[in-house]
């Protein structure tokens, strides 16, 4: 099993979020506080900005991730 980090929780990251559990893969989903849909079926969830690239290398690091992915985001 390979884990992967997702930029994003929104309802636009879903369909992503998905593919990579049904491929058997842990997904961690980051995305700032709030009422995401993709907090609820990800695997954990980090609260951080998904521009912070200090945090979000030290989340990569802490949860020893595989590869970060992002869809349906500018910002990310």
């Amino acid at each position: 099993m390979k884990t992967v980090m997702i930029l994003g929780a929104a309802a636009g990251q879903i369909p992503f979020i998905k593919i990579c559990k049904e491929k058997g893969h842990r997904v961690i989903a980051v995305s700032p506080e709030g009422d995401y849909p993709g907090f609820d079926i990800a695997d954990d969830v980090v609260y951080a900005d998904t521009s912070d690239k200090e945090t979000i290398l030290k989340y990569a690091m802490e949860f020893k991730i595989d590869a970060i992915l992002t869809d349906q985001t500018d910002v990310a």
